[in-house]
């Protein structure tokens, strides 16, 4: 099987080639460009270097949130275009899944938080089981920083790039893994892709939508302008002039 993975869920993506159970490559995209800028190129980079053809692929695994807005939707898109280019079927991964299998051998329950903005976070408790397999013990939950970091047992294991301004309330009253296993690899993605589409559990292309867990904060105000504008002028549809 030759499997293309991508993670664009926050501000540092990669890509990644794994063929018949072997990472091949794996690619960072570049630092302050744009997903959708770096991607297709890329891809096509990635998969020039391995001697391969992106049409060759048998599936595409995607990270589908919770994370960046912008970087999930250029994700979902990339990922549901190549699908039906290709042909091949798609793996939709949680972004903090593929973090906790990040952990070290000696983990086998960590917390892993990603900045939701407002002050708050995107956290889930994920388990690892005799068999080594990770799954999630909480569900993903959007919760206040402070009241989080308060709710926290100090044998608790913590993860993920949602730590980067924690650092100071958190202090040394849990184990926080190193920065450097924050971040979701598209290497990882790969493998959790695969072991998806082993069990049965592919995406539906044509439905595919990252995991937002709530409206970003242009449409809310989009919302709240909206109901303004009808309460004061009763059905008053605004046009595309009054959205700008």
């Amino acid at each position: 099987m030759l499997t293309l993975a991508l993670d664009t869920s926050g501000p540092v993506g990669s890509v990644a080639l794994r063929e018949a159970g072997a990472l091949l490559a794996e690619r960072t995209l570049q630092v302050g460009v744009h997903h959708g800028q770096a991607l297709v190129s890329e891809v096509s980079r990635l998969a020039r270097d391995c001697g391969k053809r992106i049409r060759d692929c048998d599936l595409v695994a995607v990270s589908i949130g919770p994370g960046s807005f912008t970087g999930l939707r250029v994700g979902a898109v990339f990922a549901k275009t190549m699908a039906y280019a290709v042909g091949c079927p798609v793996s939709a991964i949680n972004s903090l899944l593929a973090i906790a299998v990040n952990s070290p051998p000696d983990v086998n329950r960590v917390h892993v938080a990603n900045d939701a903005q407002r002050g708050e976070l995107f956290v889930e408790v994920f388990q690892q089981n005799a068999g080594g397999d990770w799954h999630s013990a909480t569900g993903v939950q959007i919760v206040k920083s402070a009241e989080w970091v308060a709710s926290l047992e100090p044998d608790a294991v913590l993860s993920g790039p949602g730590l980067e301004r924690l650092t100071a309330d958190l202090g040394d009253r849990c184990r926080q893994l190193p920065s450097e296993l924050w971040i979701p690899r598209a290497a990882t993605v790969a493998e959790l892709g695969e072991l998806a589409a082993q069990s049965g559990s592919l995406a539906d292309p044509w439905s595919l939508e990252p995991a937002y867990l709530r409206k970003s904060s242009a449409e809310e105000k989009w919302e709240t302008r909206f109901r303004t504008v009808t309460a004061g002028h009763g059905t008053h549809v605004p046009q595309a002039a009054d959205r700008l």
